[in-house]
């Protein structure tokens, strides 16, 4: 046992040397070679150098490498801030904010005053031309309360004199008002009050106080609705929204052209959704971005634009690690074979271990293939009993005679071609066959009525070939796997039946559980109700259980 320790130990020290000559070579070789200004291949040596204790052996060959490394280092963060620098110049749409940054970074990464001069030049022209056009906004601004304050001004005229129930002033008020360019809707609502107060001030014996009043909550009841529509376009409201507003204005009695700009912005913000949506479900980048701009373009819905942000911000995230894995992987896989042929170096002496391991696997693939055996005897028992149990649903809309229309409960478990009986179990059950879907469509038209609840139950009694072979395929072995039909599903395979079929399924529907205190296979003639070839799943000319009827 000692001497088989020493060769243990005497086998470690010299792969310890040769991990640390083969990471010395490497090493002297990167920083000799045309990879030593590659930061992360001189990133890689180092450390693997340094793991391997190479700085015991040769101090001066790793203080060289953190030297190489500093520089390389340097020099990429030189190149990227020169890179900014040039961007930030030639960005058509220059702003500050980034030529500063640019700059700054420049100046960190140590470049010169030549390469940065062009950058701080255009930061210059640029200051300016921003704070010109901040002066210019202020003073637009300032203007545009002016007018903003003139137009307010006028309009608490009009009120005044609507309220005070004078035409003539009322009218003076109008003309000033359009005059500073008050909206013309408000002046034409004002100059409609003035033509009311002159007609009841010229009519005899007519009271003006109920009129006046009917007509002023008209007007309001119509400013209203054009705020509340005005309200859901500037806040980005859904389409939904905006379309209910529209119909509160047309009640109101607004003017047309506000309700066909309300119904045009529905319309978009409408089409802009339906885009969110395919964009979110696809996450391609190019849709994400078009949808964006279809949104900005229709002003909402708001809330879709969230979400548009946190997916377009999703998908530049998952760009960058795909590039990240993609620069990485080379030096990966590379550590990842050397590490893989040092394992198989180190673990020789455990063969004898492996096989024994090898062995064990192997009895647990046969126990877990047993499992998988009895598993598909439980399938099989499942595909009896869905073959032999009838697909049924029911009217939820009466269906005139003529109608090759159904409007049912659910098709699910129908099939394009089957036999059904519809009005099944009544006075007026019909057979037809199903040619489509939305919701069941029939081959020929109705000969009778057919009310709301009545049954709709698959055809069992008039089978074709094709699917009693798919029954008998369900217990008869074979040596390919049989095809059942699953509701809704299609097709699929099942795996082949053992080679001997001793008997039912465990798990057998109560179509298909032998006669109680029977053997199996049963025997006797078969009773009436059932298909001349026996019932699924039992030999010909046997006694059978009773026949369940139709639920």
């Amino acid at each position: 046992m000692a001497q088989q320790g020493q060769e243990q130990e005497q086998a470690d020290r010299r792969r310890t040397e040769k991990r640390r000559v083969e990471a010395e070579q490497t090493l002297r070789s990167t920083l000799q070679g045309p990879t030593r200004h590659e930061a992360d291949v001189l990133q890689w040596a180092v450390d693997d150098a340094r793991a391997a204790d190479v700085g015991r052996s040769a101090p001066e060959l790793l203080r060289e490498g953190d030297r190489a490394l500093q520089i390389a280092r340097a020099r990429e963060a030189q190149e990227a801030a020169s890179q900014q620098v040039q961007e930030a110049v030639n960005n058509p749409e220059p702003n500050s904010r980034q030529l500063r940054e640019a700059i700054s970074q420049g100046e960190f990464t140590g470049l010169n005053h030549n390469q940065l001069v062009e950058a701080r030049r255009k930061l210059q022209d640029v200051e300016a031309r921003e704070r010109t056009t901040r002066l210019q906004e202020e003073a637009e601004g300032q203007e545009r309360r002016r007018v903003e304050g003139e137009r307010d001004l006028y309009r608490r005229q009009m009120q005044a004199a609507s309220q005070g129930m004078d035409g003539d002033r009322l009218h003076h008020a109008v003309q000033r008002a359009r005059a500073a360019g008050v909206d013309e809707y408000e002046c034409q609502e004002a100059e409609n009050h003035a033509k009311a107060m002159n007609f009841i001030q010229r009519s005899m014996g007519v009271g003006k106080g109920p009129v006046f009043k009917a007509w002023r909550e008209k007007s309001a009841d119509r400013a209203t609705a054009r705020k509340a529509l005005e309200k859901d376009i500037q806040e980005g409201a859904a389409a939904e929204d905006v379309v209910r507003k529209v119909k509160l204005a047309r009640d109101a009695g607004l003017e047309d052209s506000a309700l066909m700009r309300g119904a045009d912005i529905a319309m978009k913000r409408r089409r802009a959704h339906d885009e969110t949506v395919c964009a979110l479900k696809t996450r391609n980048p190019s849709d994400l971005f078009r949808a964006q701009d279809t949104n900005k373009k229709a002003g909402g819905p708001k809330a879709d634009r969230e979400l548009l942000l946190r997916a377009v911000g999703n998908c530049t995230e998952e760009e960058e690690m795909h590039k990240s894995l993609a620069e990485g992987l080379p030096f990966a896989v590379d550590e990842y074979h050397r590490q893989e042929a040092e394992r198989r170096d180190t673990d020789a002496h455990k063969i004898a271990g492996t096989r024994a391991k090898d062995k064990e696997w192997q009895q647990e693939s046969a126990q877990m293939k047993g499992r998988v055996e009895r598993a598909w005897d439980w399938l099989r028992g499942q595909a009896l009993s869905e073959a032999a149990a009838p697909v049924s649903t029911t009217l939820v809309k009466s269906a005139p005679s003529g109608s090759k229309i159904l409007q049912v409960e659910s098709d699910h478990g129908f099939d394009r071609g089957m036999r059904v009986l519809v009005g099944a179990g009544t006075s007026r059950e019909e057979r037809h066959v199903v040619t489509g879907f939305g919701s069941l469509l029939v081959e020929r038209p109705l000969q009778f009525g057919h009310e709301r609840g009545e049954k709709i139950l698959e055809d069992k009694r008039n089978h074709d070939p094709a699917s009693q072979s798919t029954i008998q395929h369900a217990v008869t072995p074979s040596t390919r796997p049989p095809q059942t039909k699953g509701p809704g599903t299609g097709s699929a395979p099942l795996r082949p039946p053992p080679e001997t079929f001793s008997g039912p399924p465990p798990h057998q529907s109560p179509r298909n559980r032998p006669p109680q205190g029977g053997g199996w296979p049963p025997s006797g003639p078969p009773p009436s109700g059932y298909p001349p070839t026996g019932y699924p799943g039992y030999p010909p000319h046997a006694s059978y259980p009773p026949l369940p009827s139709h639920p």
